[in-house]
């Protein structure tokens, strides 16, 4: 950087940068102190660049600060020495007799930048730091790469089976793909092996034993009569293909069947002839989309397993990893939005065999499936380190429900009912976010349709379901 870059500039437009706001390319320091304002630019750096405003206060005024050369040249120094960058830019504005501004502008660093050996990023206004959970993936993305694209000499045998499988699978996406092709050809073109070396999306994929390496690639499945009451717990192991149908046969162990013949066959054929459809409690394609959303789209850099708890009313699949930035669980509730697969090769592979479909359609076909099978829609939940599905059961399979068509908020009304014993207008506004005339109307849709039957009045009014002979 010139010296003439920072020397004193004369006659900006000092009301711009006061009628600036904190952002997260935006911070002010009334002065400058060395932590806190190298702490920023770092944040800056492994953001998005930003602006560092030193001689304002947070309510945007001038602070009574001024710099020396002396002192300037000790803060630029600084820069370069713990940062081991140079600003953009760097201004003295002259503002007043006794106050300056000092512009510098920050440029997104091309590597990881620390600060005192920890990582900071902006996050709205503030600058904090990475927590060690989320430095790993931090540090891939800055360095444009992902989990599953890692190499590495993986002393490993390619699991056959597991081949098999996959071009059993492909065949309609990859019409030449075949099993008489070299597995190492395969891997090859798949970008599943660079440089002559596996990835870790072939290991997960595609060999005998992945655990050997990652141990955290397991999948833990329980049946569960409440929160804390487990009766019964499997281990999941193997690679992606084996796991997915592990866990699907245990699934269908622990939920139930049942037969419909449709009536209008029954008319027509003996019951002898006639095949009966199977309704399971929960679809089982919208299973399957749930468990291969987890395993596909999981934070493989946190030691955290995938968790299935199956209860008596509902299944729970929580992965490790919360939603990409600026992804939102509202955005997944609309037909079309962002996919930014976390694992991109693990996708690419698993969309090739026909269990994922790309652009991010695959929460909408499980929302699909449910509605289909006329059952609550799936609930998601994220934070930043977890994401869980929760699947409702047939709920409305008693009769009095079954044969009454229901909105998605009187669906919601019927599971808060059956898991607290009653519900009152307070608690429908809290579930809803609708209004009182809302649940007035939603309430007495529900006792015209036989399902809900009101108790007490005024302030203890309440409603129940509507029993059998009340």
């Amino acid at each position: 950087m010139s010296q003439e870059s920072y020397q004193m500039v004369e006659n900006q437009n000092i009301q711009e940068f006061l009628q600036m706001r904190e952002s997260e390319t935006i911070e002010f320091k009334e002065k400058w102190e060395d932590n806190s304002g190298l702490k920023a630019l770092s944040a800056f750096a492994n953001t998005r660049g930003g602006l560092l405003l030193v001689g304002v206060t947070d309510d945007h005024q001038l602070g009574r600060w001024k710099v020396s050369d002396r002192e300037l040249e000790q803060i630029v120094g600084k820069i370069h020495d713990v940062l081991r960058i140079h600003p953009q830019e760097i201004q003295r504005i002259s503002a007043t007799e006794d106050s300056e501004i000092l512009l510098i502008k920050m440029p997104v660093a091309p590597i990881p930048m620390p600060f005192l050996g920890r990582y900071y990023r902006r996050v709205g206004n503030s600058s904090r730091e990475i927590l060690p959970s989320d430095l790993g993936n931090f540090l891939l993305e800055r360095l444009g790469t992902s989990w599953d694209s890692l190499i590495d000499e993986y002393k490993t045998d390619i699991d056959d089976n597991a081949i098999e499988t996959f071009v059993k699978l492909a065949r309609n996406r990859l019409p030449s793909i075949s099993t008489e092709e070299e597995t190492r050809n395969m891997l090859e073109k798949l970008r599943l092996i660079v440089d002559g070396k596996l990835t870790r999306a072939a290991v997960f994929l595609f060999t005998i034993n992945p655990q050997l390496y990652f141990p955290n690639t397991l999948v833990r499945i329980g049946r569960f009569k409440d929160a804390v009451t487990m009766v019964d717990d499997k281990i999941v192991e193997g690679n992606l293909w084996q796991q997915v149908d592990s866990v699907m046969k245990q699934l269908m162990q622990y939920i139930q069947v049942r037969y419909e013949i449709p009536k209008e066959i029954q008319k027509t054929a003996g019951l002898a002839t006639v095949q009966r459809r199977e309704i399971w409690d929960y679809p089982i394609d919208g299973l399957r989309e749930a468990v291969m959303n987890a395993l596909v789209h999981r934070d493989y850099m946190s030691m955290e397993n995938i968790h299935i708890r199956v209860f008596d009313d509902r299944v729970v699949i929580t992965n490790p990893g919360g939603l990409p930035e600026g992804l939102t669980i509202e955005d997944l509730k609309k037909d079309e939005h962002p996919s930014v697969p976390r694992n991109p090769l693990l996708a690419q592979v698993v969309y090739y065999a026909n269990l994922i479909e790309k652009w991010g359609t695959g929460i909408t076909r499980l929302r699909t499936a449910f509605r289909d099978q006329g059952l609550l829609e799936p609930e998601f939940e994220a934070s930043s380190t977890r994401f869980a599905i929760t699947l409702h059961k047939g709920l409305f399979q008693e009769k009095r429900i079954l044969d009454v068509e229901l909105t998605e908020q009187q669906k919601k009304v019927i599971v808060f009912v059956k898991e607290n014993g009653k519900i009152t207008n307070k608690d429908y506004r809290q579930i809803t976010g609708q209004s009182d005339e809302s649940a007035r109307v939603t309430f007495k849709d529900l006792m015209e349709k036989g399902v809900l039957k009101n108790y007490g009045k005024g302030r203890s009014s309440h409603y129940k379901l509507n029993e059998v002979g009340d």
